[in-house]
């Protein structure tokens, strides 16, 4: 199966990253800085890094050959509560546009109108 990990640098995105991998699943992992592969996972080399803003860049990772998706980034509370429209931007407004982005790529690949 491919598979987009959104917040893919982070420590649930890591730790989903290595047990899909040792599973023998394709993995496209994704951040706003280089996501590093699970130094301790098997099969590293099913898995395609992306570093991306999703807010400006989510069409960079919705890729038609995606099965399913794990959306993990996101601003935690202290962060977004110290700016929130920063918060905003992350934990909303991207993950509205990767949402987005992944339907659009559906209806490409399943031939419907978008």
């Amino acid at each position: 199966m491919r598979i987009l990990i959104t917040g893919a640098a982070g420590f649930v995105g890591q730790l989903l990253a290595e047990r899909l991998l040792n599973e023998g699943h394709r993995l496209l992992l994704t951040d706003v800085i280089e996501p590093p592969i699970p130094s301790a996972a098997k099969n590293r080399e099913n898995a395609k890094t992306v570093k991306a803003d999703l807010y400006e860049e989510a069409a960079k990772v919705a890729d038609e050959d995606l099965e399913a998706a794990f959306i993990f980034h996101g601003i935690m509370s202290a962060g977004s509560e110290a700016n929130f429209e920063l918060g905003y931007r992350v934990n909303v407004q991207s993950t509205f546009r990767i949402l987005d982005e992944l339907r659009k790529a559906y209806l490409f690949e399943s031939g419907r109108q978008r």
